[in-house]
C-alpha cells in the first residue's frame, strides 16, 4: 500500500493482520515484527530502525505504530510487518515536503503563477480576453475589464495579424 505524507511529520499507522490460514478473518494475538527501509533521492534503500513496537488495538486483529517526524524525514520509507500466523504487509511512504494542509497558505493576491504576475491578476487578464469588450484600430488590438474601466490587454499585430508585442495590466 502506497500512502502519500509530508516529510518530517509523525505519523500513527494502523493495518489489519490478515489470517493467513483464513484470509477472510483478521489475525488476533499475534507478535508482529516490523523491518523498515528509508531511501532519499536516487541513493540504495537503507535499513531503518523504528523507535515504537507494533501493538494490537485490544483483540481486533488491528494492530497500531507510530512513526516519529525523525523515522519519516526521507525520501521514501518502506515498512513490511510480518507474523507467523498472519500475511505479511507492506507500506510505502512517498514523503515530500508539503501536502494538503500547506493549500491553506495559498494566497492568490500575492501567489505568483508567472514571473510577477499574480493568479489575481492572471484571472483579471484571462477575464478580459474571454469576456470583456475588445476594439480593433489599425494594427492595435485592445481588450477591456468587465467594468470597461481598465485596457487590460493591449497587442499590437503585423500585417498578417500576428501579435508582435503584448502588454498586460492585471492589477
Amino acid at each position: 500500500m502506497q500512502i502519500e505524507h509530508k516529510k518530517n511529520t509523525a505519523f500513527y499507522l494502523a493495518f489489519p493482520m490478515v489470517n493467513s490460514s483464513t484470509p477472510a478473518s483478521f489475525a488476533t494475538g499475534e507478535s508482529v515484527s516490523d523491518t523498515a527501509y528509508y531511501k532519499d533521492g536516487a541513493g540504495a534503500w537503507t535499513t531503518l530502525a523504528i523507535t515504537d513496537t507494533v501493538s494490537e488495538i485490544g483483540t481486533t486483529g488491528m494492530y497500531e505504530i507510530d512513526l516519529t517526524a525523525a523515522e519519516m524525514n526521507h525520501d521514501q520509507v518502506l515498512i513490511k510487518v510480518s507474523s507467523a500466523g498472519a500475511a505479511d504487509s507492506a507500506f510505502l511512504f512517498q514523503l515530500s515536503t508539503n501536502s494538503i494542509d500547506d493549500v491553506s497558505a495559498y494566497d492568490p493576491s500575492t501567489d505568483t503563477v508567472e514571473g510577477a504576475l499574480t493568479y489575481d491578476e492572471a484571472i483579471r487578464i484571462m477575464l478580459a480576453e474571454s469576456a470583456g469588450k475588445v476594439s480593433v484600430s489599425g494594427a492595435t488590438v485592445t481588450f477591456r475589464d468587465r467594468a470597461d474601466t481598465k485596457d487590460r490587454i493591449t497587442a499590437t499585430t503585423d500585417s498578417t495579424g500576428q501579435r508582435t508585442s503584448v502588454t498586460v495590466d492585471g492589477s
